[in-house]
């Protein structure tokens, strides 16, 4: 017996449908009591980039493995801006630790305090 051959062609895939859309960015701000400075301090609970900047000047980015602690302040703003928001908790002006957002999505919030 002769084996059948399937002269039909197999699919191909066409590169450009597969392109994948960057998803925007959650954001928000968040208006904060109490006396100036604004200081916060993220403890990561996985590892994620972030990026924190205080009046308009970075001062951190890059990848914060878990366990880091760091604080950071500002006079008039401070946004913090991660790649796996739920991994990063944020306690502002020493309240207790929120997660920035879901783990996995990006969120950026920025922190301002109250007129």
């Amino acid at each position: 017996a002769t084996p059948e051959i399937n002269s039909s062609p197999s699919p191909t895939v066409n590169p450009t449908e597969l392109a994948i859309q960057p998803t925007p960015a959650d954001t928000s701000t968040t208006n904060i009591s109490g006396s100036l400075p604004i200081q916060i301090t993220v403890n990561l609970q996985d590892e994620s980039w972030v990026r924190v900047t205080a009046d308009g000047k970075t001062l951190f980015e890059g990848i914060l493995q878990k366990g880091t602690q760091q604080s950071f302040s500002a006079e008039k703003q401070l946004t913090i801006r991660s790649g796996n928001a739920g991994a990063v908790l944020v306690s502002v002006n020493q309240k207790e630790a929120q997660p920035l957002g879901k783990l996995g999505a990006v969120k950026q919030v920025t922190f301002t305090p109250e007129p």
